[in-house]
């Protein structure tokens, strides 16, 4: 279980965090299943090599926040409930995908961009649809180079 739960030591935020962040992440993924038993905090603490103390504030954090239970002598589990756990996690993302558009669209990015980018953002996808519209093939280097003439008000021949 030790080697599911992943901290990076030059990311700014605590330890302690990270590892209930994630904790949560193997929860909404499924890896973790309501009712299953977490390490004790020391053979966390002396699998990753921290201090107990802080997989103890995260297990603290967890359980304060619903997502674990714990049993002196007995551990740590993952909750009954904590199946919601999945469904909060994806309206979390949604905000924050939400709170991206605004800001992108605030930037001048236009809503084709956006949908560009989601699909997976390639010029090969640009010549894909330049030869649908007009039934003619385009190098993708030449559908990447035609908009940008096009932006600048210049024309050019890519045919």
């Amino acid at each position: 279980m030790t080697d599911m739960i992943f901290i990076n030591p030059r990311n700014p935020k605590p330890l302690h965090e990270q590892i209930k962040e994630s904790v949560m992440e193997q929860i909404a993924l499924g890896v973790l299943s309501p009712g299953d038993r977490l390490p004790s905090v020391r053979e966390m603490a002396q699998s990753m090599r921290i201090a107990p103390n802080t997989i103890q504030r995260a297990y603290r954090d967890l359980e304060s926040g619903g997502v674990i239970s714990s049993s002196p002598g007995r551990g740590s589990f993952v909750a009954i409930h904590s199946d919601g756990l999945r469904e909060r996690r994806k309206n979390e993302l949604k905000a924050r995908f939400d709170q991206l558009i605004g800001e992108l669209r605030n930037l001048g990015v236009t809503n084709d961009e956006l949908i560009n980018q989601l699909e997976g953002g390639s010029d090969q996808r640009d010549a894909e649809r330049e030869y649908e519209q007009h039934g003619t093939e385009r190098e993708p280097e030449q559908c990447s180079a035609e908009r940008e003439h096009e932006q600048l008000g210049t024309e050019r021949d890519y045919k």
